[in-house]
């Protein structure tokens, strides 16, 4: 979407035709703008469990990512399952992790961090509900923010051409003065 990429890396054989991935805006949180969102259909029920392994860039040289948070959606009212995100340097999900991975359980409490200024990011969510929890999980959403690097525009190069231009004519009237 715009100058983000999503690809899908690997992926839980139980995944079916109807689940669905995508990347899209969401305006209800101003502090993570984009969303990756895993919908299942039908809802995940008690013992089922899976991951979904994917890389997510940036194109513009002068954005990154700053901010990602997990978040999901779910029918279930006892601590019946767990969801992980883990972030990664590179696509083979080695042991080094870029950030620690977060765990969020019941309640669904969505938890954050900051990115520091990452241009690609490898992900690994993962999720596993209990043989007696008791509803089902909808979905599993990531929101993402991101930033961008000052590049001054042609108005602030002529604000500073500007400023030097009456600072000389300050010090030529300075210099001039019977006070000085």
């Amino acid at each position: 979407m715009g100058d983000k990429t999503i690809t899908v890396l690997g992926y839980t054989p139980n995944l079916g035709s109807l689940d669905m991935l995508e990347l899209s805006t969401q305006a209800f949180d101003p502090f993570t703008p984009w969303q990756v969102d895993l919908d299942f259909i039908p809802n995940r029920g008690p013992g089922d469990s899976g991951y979904l392994k994917y890389k997510l860039a940036i194109a513009d040289a002068s954005q990154f990512f700053s901010y990602a948070k997990l978040s999901n959606a779910s029918g279930i009212t006892n601590n019946g399952y767990s969801l992980k995100k883990e972030f990664y340097s590179d696509n083979t999900f080695s042991p080094a992790a870029l950030l620690p991975s977060w765990t969020l359980t019941n309640p669904p409490n969505p938890v954050g961090e900051d990115l520091y200024n990452t241009k690609i990011l490898y992900v690994k969510d993962s999720w596993t509900l209990a043989a007696n929890a008791n509803g089902t999980l909808n979905n599993v959403g990531n929101g993402f923010a991101q930033s961008g690097i000052g590049v001054p525009g042609p108005w602030a190069w002529l604000g500073v051409v500007a400023g030097f231009g009456y600072s000389r004519k300050l010090r030529k009237r300075l210099k001039g003065s019977p006070l000085a």
